[in-house]
């Protein structure tokens, strides 16, 4: 899924200070972060597709607007396109975005939800939605930062991790398992900087544009 925010890296980068220091940031982040709850993140992306950004004046701050997240799909080994509704969304608002989920993602939400009967299915769909809601908007960016919140994006198929972009050439990454990393993802995070066992961040060299 990394490629996939390529695009939106593009908004990121140019919408955060460019007097902020790179670790400066990911130290202030982890600090913020570092004993929050991430369960029901580590298969989702959020905050790639469809992205729109509302200014806060109140904040000084954008606040990141979409209508889908990415659920991964360990059968296929891909991620599923979820609609979602928008936190405070009406009972009647809620219904309406269920009914435009494509047939096979219902099933998939099934599946994934271990419910027998699409006439349970809404009902699962609204708290699963709302406990993904819990945790990843409880997830806070220093004031310095340009975003509220943040893209957030699961590796499922590499091991139980999330990475959070926060600026062009800048990740910080929350290890919950190092024994669930493929042997490649061990590489990868033995080569990171590390605040701490389970909190690493990487700082790469962006070159300036000609």
């Amino acid at each position: 899924m990394l490629n996939v925010a390529c695009g939106f890296m593009v908004f990121l980068s140019s919408c955060t200070s460019k007097e902020i220091d790179p670790y400066v940031l990911c130290r202030e982040f982890y600090q913020l972060n570092k004993n929050k709850n991430f369960t029901g993140l580590f298969d989702v992306t959020i905050g790639v597709r469809r992205v729109g950004q509302v200014f806060s004046d109140s904040l000084n701050q954008y606040e990141l607007v979409f209508n889908t997240i990415e659920v991964f799909d360990p059968i296929t080994q891909n991620h599923k396109t979820l609609p979602v509704f928008k936190r405070g969304t009406s009972l009647a608002e809620k219904d309406s975005i269920f009914r435009r989920i494509q047939p096979d993602t219902k099933n998939f939400l099934m599946t994934r939800l271990e419910v027998s009967s699409e006439v349970f299915l809404f009902d699962s769909y609204v708290t699963f939605v709302d406990t993904i809601y819990k945790n990843y908007y409880n997830v806070v960016t220093p004031k310095s930062y340009s975003l509220k919140n943040v893209v957030l994006e699961g590796h499922p198929s590499g091991g139980k991790f999330i990475s959070f972009p926060l600026m062009e050439g800048v990740d910080i990454y929350y290890l919950e398992d190092p024994n669930s990393l493929t042997e490649y993802w061990k590489t990868y995070f033995g080569k990171l900087d590390k605040f701490d066992d389970y909190w690493f961040y990487e700082i790469k060299k962006v070159e300036d544009s000609k």
